[in-house]
């Protein structure tokens, strides 16, 4: 799996509530989250999509569609993902290195 869906696929995992709003006939999302949910579909559903921000019907599609992909591509590749450990593992890493960075230029 590229580097690409894999980020993409993380992106829908964290913001999936969604999903479920969607599954009642609701959806309400901010602007990022919006172009980024479009910019998604784009890559992985349909490169000629645009999305029309101020309708509502527009974007609960929109939002459904996704949650499809994202449970497919989840299920089939479910063996190439990283785990929840393995990528809080590694944020933790990031993390600690950031702050020895910064602790190092703030005594310089």
């Amino acid at each position: 799996m590229d580097l690409q869906l894999t980020v993409d696929l993380a992106y829908l995992e964290k913001n999936k509530s969604h999903f479920l709003t969607a599954s009642v006939d609701y959806v309400r999302l901010d602007s990022g989250t919006a172009t980024e949910f479009e910019n998604i579909y784009k890559r992985n559903i349909n490169p000629r999509f645009i999305l029309t921000k101020w309708c509502s019907a527009c974007i609960l599609d929109m939002v459904r569609e996704l949650a499809k992909f994202y449970e497919t591509t989840k299920n089939s590749h479910s063996d190439s993902l990283p785990s929840q450990e393995k990528i809080s593992e590694r944020e933790t890493r990031k993390r600690a290195l950031r702050d020895k960075v910064d602790k190092g230029r703030k005594g310089s």
